[in-house]
């Protein structure tokens, strides 16, 4: 949970994704989430694969659009903008793609690909933008010499590289990162992430960073927002979660990875004790009951809301 600021770049209200299951069913991925991100800050989204996190990313990107609640840029509200509005308001909200060398057209050059945003929009002309592009290709670490270059003649770990220089090349507020770093050896992994934190600070960016790995998530982001079955369970600042989970979900993830809090263990109480319920038939009340070493009869009556229980720490638990 966070409250509206003037600084707020990013807020999601109520957010529902619905797809159609076949046979008149509908399957929500996204279930009514809210979160907000500051400038200059990162938000990180964890979870199980399938727990809706790529559903939210593109919600907020608007592709497409959620089946309900609001997504509001710096106060503007996006699911209002028509196709006119919104393709002016594009350039200022852009996405990192997991697989970077697949989110490249080979049939473009890199310097061709990271203007073509710039083009789109109508900024400038043809050698105007040529001097931004290059300009933005030494900011992230390419050879601007290699402009004419196709993306075949790139290792994975420059094609991300140009992917993030065409998504800061017209100067966005907001950058949504889904699994930019799952694909790359570790090594690489760090030159990306240590890239993405020089562009935040550099243009006080404010970043929704996805990813399935929580040692990353833990040195990268300053809140992270742990999610299951399309519902946030908890949301805290990042030192606070890793020191102190407060959700028995949030637990059992943490109790996985080398290093997590002491007090966990993977035979303990922080261990689901059963297999994930179809996404298709959610169970009543808490999602994660069925699962859950806590659970309780209200647990199934009552679905639990994030409340505040220390500091800058929410969960949706009755027992936490």
């Amino acid at each position: 949970m966070k409250v509206p600021s003037p600084e707020n770049v990013l807020e999601v209200r109520h957010l529902v994704v619905a797809y159609g299951a076949g046979r008149g069913r509908m399957m929500e991925a996204v279930a009514g989430v809210s979160l907000g991100i500051d400038r200059g800050e990162t938000l990180g989204l964890v979870g199980e694969s399938g727990c809706g996190k790529s559903s939210l990313a593109r919600a907020v990107m608007q592709c497409p659009r959620p089946t309900a609640g609001s997504v509001l840029l710096c106060g503007e509200a996006l699911g209002k903008a028509d196709r006119r509005r919104l393709r002016i308001l594009r350039p200022r909200f852009q996405m990192l793609f997991q697989d970077s060398i697949a989110a490249l057209n080979p049939r473009r050059s890199v310097g061709e690909t990271i203007g073509m945003p710039l083009r789109l929009a109508g900024v400038g002309r043809s050698a105007a933008r040529r001097q931004r592009v290059e300009a933005m290709m030494a900011a992230v670490g390419l050879d601007p010499a290699t402009y004419g270059q196709r993306p075949f003649q790139f290792s994975g770990g420059q094609c991300q590289r140009v992917q993030i220089a065409r998504a800061l090349v017209t100067a966005p507020c907001l950058l949504v990162c889904d699994e930019p770093v799952s694909g790359l050896d570790v090594s690489i992994q760090a030159q990306i992430i240590n890239l993405l934190e020089d562009m935040r600070q550099r243009f006080g960016l404010a970043l929704l960073f996805i990813s399935h790995d929580l040692a990353v998530v833990k040195n990268v982001c300053d809140r992270v927002a742990v999610m299951y079955m399309g519902k946030l369970c908890e949301v805290a600042a990042s030192e606070d979660l890793y020191a102190c989970p407060a959700h028995p979900y949030s637990r059992a993830l943490l109790s996985a990875i080398p290093g997590g809090p002491r007090s966990l263990s993977r035979t303990g109480p922080g261990r689901p004790r059963a297999d994930p319920p179809s996404p298709l038939d959610p169970p009543s009340g808490c999602r994660y009951r069925t699962r859950c070493p806590l659970a309780q009869e209200r647990c199934a009556i009552e679905a639990p809301v994030l409340r505040n229980v220390r500091g800058r720490q929410w969960v949706a638990c009755h027992f936490a």
